[in-house]
């Protein structure tokens, strides 16, 4: 996510991708975020829940296609999980809701 937050000039699209840590936040964490925040020093990136949605179909995306590591030379693989997981969330409403970008369509890329 810092990579990729570096490629974008867009503020919403970057405030949706990450989410802010507030140090003096003592409510129990997401799942997701537990081992980031016990290893953080101050380098890495917290993602939003909505990243890790999509980072985890993702991966039971490329464990299905590879059945489950056996053969991992597939042919348009990447482009076997990225249609999973476009086909997946095009509907869902919930992934970055608070998205505010103009001309955005989600098969969009750079």
């Amino acid at each position: 996510v810092k990579k990729v937050c570096k490629l974008i000039d867009c503020h919403s699209c970057i405030t949706s991708l990450t989410e802010n840590v507030n140090e003096h936040d003592y409510s129990l964490p997401l799942r997701h975020k537990q081992f980031v925040l016990l290893k953080n020093q101050g380098g890495l990136v917290i993602t939003s829940n909505c990243v890790y949605r999509i980072i985890k179909e993702s991966e039971i995306s490329f464990l299905y296609h590879t059945t489950h590591l056996s053969n991992i030379n597939i042919k348009n693989l990447d482009k076997k999980i990225i249609s999973h997981v476009v086909n997946k969330f095009v509907l869902d409403h919930t992934i970055f809701k608070n998205l505010s970008c103009e001309n955005v369509e989600i098969l969009e890329r750079p």
